[in-house]
């Protein structure tokens, strides 16, 4: 038997399977002369089943179809129907072979159908965010109902069905389904018992069979997959366990001894990665990229392949997480000003340590397209009478992108501008750091803080002033700590003491509220990481023990969470700080930014926001104090990093890279991949890519980033910026604008919680003497959706009432309104609460944004409790965004007997 099917499967490559054998066995035209096969497979002899089938010994016959399928198997036989023509057509079988396979007694497996006798079947559809979820541990005991398993961007045809073994679902979760299998969910592989028209089938409704060509993940819960359906088929084959080789995997092994020159290595493959990707804009594909633009920020990796730009012309983003059929991912057609600095500084570092003049003068190339001719520092941002001045864009692809300017964006392309400067000893760019250093710190409040990100149109309606004189707080490390590494590289430099001063006093506060009050974005374990460099800069220029204990209290934070392989664990927050925390349900899945895991403890590894940063951070912290309890952490991190960098033969442009999620314990890419824009297999050419190729270059050259840019000369640049941009008689003038009022931290009770990620600082937000900006995500807010505020005060001594200010937000676009009215009440002797005075506030939907004060004012009365509630406008009104749904409302201070006030709403 198996000297037969080894010749068919020979035969199959050139002339008709059946033909060939019977002619090779002398047969005078019988069919029944070939000896039938237990199984036999409907498809083409290179499909990824066939194939794995071969290398795992397991014996098959191939057919060109189903026809002569039925000629090859024995009764009581398996035959497999694969979908050839996925994902274009669907699988289009004879209706005779259905009848004829019953009488025969077989069991069929048929994926990608068009039509089965007695089964209604709809037209192929996508799918976007379903997963692959189990929902039958039938096929394997290895299988646990609601496990998560993933085919990407697959797609199928509909079938109701009610003995599904897997489905398509969306759904939250790393490996389970967490909050179990919806409703909604769509079959993908059903069973069906045989009938008088039909033989017993598995039917699958996407194309399974290529699960190594469309890298369908883990790989193995698909090994389970395929073992059990394979015993079902063959009852023969029920103790088969397949392996095959992923096309795109780990170069190492957890366990394999690395060679010497492992790291060198890894540094020529990761920098090699940025010219193989095809994302280095050519004249051809700098069209192509615009043209794609305009309909999406994605688009197919085929037409970039063998593109090799010079950095004349810029870089794009990535990759996007989407694996499509054919194994390949799609090419993010964005230019960020991050990640064209962030690829230079790889590409400027890689080719100084390995003497590539290719890589330096493309590093140089993406410099000068950056500051003169990208667009993301001229035009407004350009004009020294504009408060933008000195801001660099986000992105310079489109309008929507080119608005924005992100703090942490920016100070990641000065820092890489700086390594780049240094690494290719071409400081032109000096003026453009000095001067966007500049438009940080004027934009920087009282405190070290600034918001997390501002558009033009507030720089241009607000002023940089307007920033310059705010109070407020806003501790997430991601949006704010690298701006103080920039600032402490440029007092370095200028002996500017404003600069360390905004750097000490932000990194204080900051260190203060760790952990529980650190806003975080995808992780706490991210915010940590980032807060390793700047800590270990300000030992640098300020070694004192408070700072050094700091730098050691968050470097051991991050390295309890570091596997024995180097990996870095990710590691949620408190919940209700979480910007992006893990779905709260299956319908969430997809819809916003969002983490890796779902709960501490999962071993996942994010090398987009975490991994990255804690490279650069401890490399920093380790040449900064020279304890090798930092080198330690670098050493198995670097190891770590070399093992899991990418190896495809198959997909050179993804070769040399590092994707965003890493599974420790599988050894293998996989995570949630339920980020709205970034996930789990997604490949960014600047904040990943460009960081680890940076520190494995500086481990290479034993430097540090410090180093290198204290090798800059920017004094005069700086100088001359600081006196033009920021007079020193305005800093004079801007003092911490604390609110002067008799309740100053009060005792604050309150009746409806606010929402988690609008939760301020803690109840005594509402009277830490500091009003919140025009911008609802600064920390000095609590936000409350469609209910009101209801705040009980407590004094520690009793004080007579005389007025009441509210300081409350509109922003109309996001769904935020004044309020409409406020009633303040006063506890008498015996502690019930005494009506005191009442407003009914103005409202005035012009304001799409805007801060303002609201005072009530009534009869002096002495009190050491007070009751003040303010009322929600209650629906967003008719013409608005949103409008019937919950209106939000938010509150920054509660100040009683506010000193100096300013004009009020009048009662």
């Amino acid at each position: 038997m198996r000297f037969i099917i080894l010749i068919t499967n020979l035969a199959n490559q050139h002339v008709g399977v059946l033909a060939l054998l019977l002619f090779l066995l002398g047969s005078a035209g019988r069919a029944d002369a070939v000896e039938k096969a237990a199984l036999v497979i409907v498809g083409k002899q290179n499909c990824d089943l066939c194939q794995v089938l071969q290398k795992n010994d397991v014996p098959f016959a191939i057919a060109a179809d189903a026809t002569e399928a039925l000629q090859l198997v024995r009764d009581q036989g398996a035959v497999a129907i694969l979908a050839d023509t996925y994902p274009d057509q669907t699988t289009d079988v004879p209706g005779s072979f259905f009848s004829q396979a019953a009488n025969k007694q077989l069991r069929v497996y048929l994926e990608f159908p068009q039509s089965i006798p007695g089964v209604a079947i709809g037209a192929p559809t996508d799918v976007r965010w379903e997963r692959v979820v189990v929902a039958s541990n039938e096929l394997s005991p290895q299988l646990k109902p609601r496990q998560i398993l993933s085919m990407n961007r697959c797609r199928y045809v509909p079938i109701e069905s009610k003995s599904s073994l897997l489905v398509l679902a969306r759904v939250a979760g790393l490996d389970t389904a967490v909050y179990g299998i919806p409703d909604n969910a769509l079959s993908l592989l059903v069973y069906l018992p045989a009938t008088n028209e039909r033989p017993e089938m598995y039917v699958a409704t996407s194309k399974m069979s290529d699960f190594v060509t469309a890298r369908y993940a883990p790989a193995k819960a698909w090994a389970d997959v395929w073992s059990g359906l394979l015993g079902k088929l063959d009852t023969s084959l029920a103790a088969i366990h397949l392996e095959w080789v992923p096309t795109v995997r780990p170069s190492y092994t957890a366990q394999e001894k690395l060679p010497e020159d492992v790291e060198r290595e890894a540094l020529r493959r990761g920098a090699q990665w940025f010219m193989k990707s095809g994302l280095l804009l050519t004249e051809k594909s700098t069209v192509t990229s615009r043209d794609k633009i305009a309909i999406s920020e994605v688009a197919h990796s085929k037409d970039f392949r063998n593109e090799l730009g010079d950095g004349r012309l810029g870089m794009l983003e990535g990759f996007d997480s989407g694996i499509l059929p054919d194994g390949s991912q799609r090419v993010r057609v964005i230019q960020r000003s991050d990640c064209i600095s962030e690829t230079a500084m790889g590409l400027g570092i890689a080719g100084e340590v390995i003497d590539d003049p290719q890589m330096s003068a493309i590093a140089k190339n993406l410099q000068e397209y950056l500051y003169l001719r990208s667009g993301a520092v001229s035009g407004d941002r350009g004009d020294p009478n504009h408060p933008s001045y000195g801001m660099i864009a986000w992105g310079v692809s489109n309008d929507a992108w080119q608005r924005a300017n992100y703090g942490d964006d920016i100070a990641r392309v000065l820092l890489a501008s700086m390594a780049t400067e240094a690494a290719t000893d071409d400081q032109r760019w000096n003026p453009y750091i000095s001067r966007a250093i500049v438009a940080g710190l004027r934009t920087t409040g009282t405190m070290g803080f600034k918001p997390g990100r501002i558009d033009q149109n507030e720089l241009t309606q607000n002023g940089w002033q307007y920033y310059l004189e705010q109070s407020s707080i806003y501790p997430s490390p991601h949006f704010q700590c690298y701006l103080w590494a920039c600032y402490l590289w440029a007092y370095e430099q200028s002996g500017d003491a404003l600069l360390l001063e905004r750097a000490r006093t932000g990194i204080q506060i900051m260190m203060s509220h760790y952990p529980d009050g650190w806003r975080w974005t995808n992780g706490i374990q991210q915010e940590r990481a980032r807060m390793l460099l700047p800590l270990a800069w300000l030992v640098r220029v300020d070694d004192r023990p408070e700072h050094r204990r700091w730098l050691r209290q968050i470097a051991e934070d991050v390295i309890a969470c570091q596997d024995a392989s180097g990996a870095i664990r990710e590691e949620l927050g408190r919940l209700d700080r979480g910007a992006y925390p893990p779905h709260h349900n299956n319908e969430s899945f997809g819809a916003h930014e969002a983490p890796l895991i779902h709960e501490n403890g999962e071993p996942i590894c994010d090398l987009l926001y975490t991994t990255n940063f804690a490279f650069i951070g401890l490399h920093e912290a380790a040449a900064a104090t020279g304890d090798p309890f930092y080198q330690d952490a670098e050493d198995k991190l670097a190891a770590f990093l070399c093992r899991i960098q990418t190896k495809s033969e198959a997909h050179p442009e993804l070769d040399g890279a590092w994707m965003r999620a890493f599974d420790y314990q599988r050894w293998e890419f996989w995570g949630s991949n339920g980020d709205a824009g970034w996930g789990a297999w997604s490949i960014e050419s600047g904040w990943t890519q460009g960081w680890i190729v940076a520190v494995l270059g500086m481990r290479q050259a034993n430097t540090s980033l410090w180093e290198m840019a204290k090798q800059l000369d920017a004094h005069q640049d700086y100088d001359k910026y600081r006196q033009q941009m920021l007079p020193q008689d305005i800093v004079s003038r801007v003092k911490p604008q604390l609110i002067q009022h008799d309740g100053y931290f009060a005792s604050v009770k309150l009746a409806n919680s606010p929402a988690p990620r609008y939760s301020g600082l803690g109840n005594k937000t509402l009277t830490n003497g500091l009003a919140g900006p025009a911008s609802y995500q600064d920390s000095q807010w609590l936000g409350i959706e469609g209910e009101a505020l209801v705040a009980e005060l407590e004094f520690k001594d009793p004080l007579t009432l005389k007025t009441v200010d509210v300081h409350t937000l509109q922003e109309t676009p996001v769904g935020i309104y004044y309020p409409r009215s406020i009633r303040v009440s006063v506890a008498d002797g015996d502690g019930k609460f005494q009506p005191w005075a009442s407003l009914k506030c103005e409202q005035n939907d012009a304001y799409s944004k805007q801060a303002k004060w609201i005072q009530l004012s009534g009869k002096p009365v002495s009190s050491k409790r007070i009751k003040v509630e303010v009322e929600s406008r209650g629906t967003i009104p008719d013409g608005h965004h949103a409008a019937g749904k919950p209106a939000w409302l938010f509150v920054s201070e509660i100040a009683i007997n506010r000193s100096n006030s300013d004009k009020k709403e009048a009662m």
